[in-house]
């Protein structure tokens, strides 16, 4: 009986090994002209964790992970100044995967600043190739508002390149599986009507206006709003179109020193009649405010929102946090905790925002994109205000891995406080400042109570208008 149950249980341990093994995908590749110290990430869909790659000094990889159904997932280069870079990958159980990555140091355009850009590009050999590229490919292309001889793009123009795009995507499909056809069939289907409203913002970025296109304007008046939002996929793209309509709406109905959640709420309350759709979109607005830190006269909004809506899942979640975000709102004295400095010690939040100067703050972690993207912006502002004794600036990290942001911050040579809130202390911090994304970015007086809790970034075209305007109000408030 024992040579029976040790059988048993050896043949389920082996077949348990052979089931795992069979669901590992090795992810081989070389990094070429690498140029030092470096890693990567495998961050998977679905996964709130990632592996952490080595590179080797020759610039190869090798790296196994388990993966027990298709699934996609990023590998993100990260080396150790600010060079980093995205590839997409596809992972299928027990499929290995070759991947050469190349980059190269250049700029992209932010507003009106470039910003320098570490841009990867990627080949593959292995079963998942073809899927790799599909997922490589850019939905979206440079459109220009005007063509090399200086004429106007036309709306019709504008949806030729959507459909030269579409058709391009079907082209690279070609070959894959099924399964990810069915995904990303659909994917390509949905990219004319999501970017209708693209053309918008191409003409402004050309300094010139849409609405003097006819078929542009044709298009925006024949929406119905009041066309019902139903739960099925076509419902999802009337509500969106509803939702850019109204958006292109209310910045030519309304006045744009309004805050936009205010504006966007009073326009269901007045323009549209289907209540259903008042409350599907009320949702999708109040949300998005909630979820980044409720905005300016939230009070109003939140009058206007809770008679559009109050029956739904997402008004529940909206109405904690409104409980959470009115105790945040200016004037209000900032919560205190603890953090710690680049040398290991522990600092205060209230012994570095109490110190008699308005401090700005940035939320922000090495790995996030968006976040390193800002810091040039964050430099240039510390080096136009050095000799201004009424304001600083913070920097604080919810880094995991404290070695990897004192690297990170000896590459960058950054000439400003720098802080990092431990693994253990985030959650409560997040939750005490409804925090639900980053970068993030707050304001404090000079006396460490909150002034805005979701300020502009330090790339938006107005931030040194806003800081100059708080400078003036509280050292006028100082001596007063």
């Amino acid at each position: 009986m024992r040579r029976i149950y040790a059988f048993t249980v050896a043949f389920l341990l082996a077949s348990a090994m052979m089931a795992v093994a069979g669901n590992v995908v090795t992810i081989r590749g070389e990094v070429p002209r690498y140029e030092g110290t470096g890693y990567l990430l495998l961050i998977k869909d679905g996964v709130m964790d990632f592996d952490t790659i080595s590179v080797q000094a020759d610039g190869t990889f090798e790296h196994q992970t388990l993966v027990e159904a298709p699934t996609n997932a990023k590998l993100y280069l990260e080396y150790l100044n600010d060079d980093r870079g995205l590839v997409s990958l596809y992972l299928m159980p027990g499929k290995p995967l070759r991947v050469s990555v190349s980059g190269n140091r250049g700029k992209i355009r932010l507003f009106e600043s470039d910003v320098p850009q570490y841009v990867l590009t990627a080949k593959f050999k292995g079963a998942t190739k073809r899927e790799c590229d599909y997922l490589n490919t850019p939905k979206y292309f440079a459109c220009y508002a005007t063509d090399k001889n200086g004429q106007r793009t036309t709306y019709r123009q504008f949806l030729g390149q959507v459909k030269d795009r579409q058709a391009l995507l079907y082209s690279k499909l070609k070959g894959t599986s099924q399964a990810f056809r069915d995904t990303h069939t659909q994917e390509i289907d949905d990219l004319l009507p999501s970017l209708r409203f693209r053309y918008d913002w191409v003409m402004e970025s050309g300094g010139l206006d849409a609405w003097e296109d006819d078929d542009f304007k044709a298009y925006v008046n024949g929406i119905d709003v009041n066309r019902n939002i139903t739960a099925d996929h076509e419902g999802k793209k009337t509500q969106d179109e509803i939702f850019s309509k109204v958006m292109y709406d209310i910045d030519r109905l309304y006045d744009k020193n309004d805050p936009l959640t205010l504006r966007f709420l009073t326009y269901l309350r007045d323009h549209i009649n289907n209540k259903h759709n008042q409350e599907v979109l009320a949702d999708e607005i109040m949300t998005s405010a909630m979820t980044s830190g409720g905005g300016d006269r939230l009070r109003e909004s939140w009058q206007i929102y809770s008679r559009l809506s109050g029956r739904s899942e997402s008004f529940k979640k909206n109405e904690r946090l409104y409980a959470t975000l009115s105790q945040l709102g200016p004037g209000t004295e900032a919560a205190d905790f603890e953090m710690q400095d680049t040398e290991g010690r522990t600092v205060r939040f209230w012994d570095v925002i109490k110190r008699g100067k308005i401090t700005y703050i940035d939320f922000w972690a090495t790995w996030c994109g968006p976040c390193c993207a800002e810091i040039p912006f964050v430099a240039k502002l510390v080096e136009k205000y050095k000799d201004n004794p009424n304001i600083k600036f913070v920097s604080l990290s919810i880094d995991k891995n404290r070695e990897n942001w004192k690297k990170f911050l000896a590459k960058q040579e950054d000439k400003w406080e720098q802080y990092l809130i431990e693994e253990d202390l985030q959650r409560q911090f997040f939750n005490t400042f409804a925090i639900n994304g980053i970068p993030r970015f707050m304001v404090f007086d000079n006396q460490g109570n909150i002034i805005n809790i979701n300020e502009v970034r330090p790339s938006a075209k107005d931030i040194e208008k806003i800081l100059n305007g708080y400078i003036q109000k509280y050292e006028v408030q100082r001596f007063e």
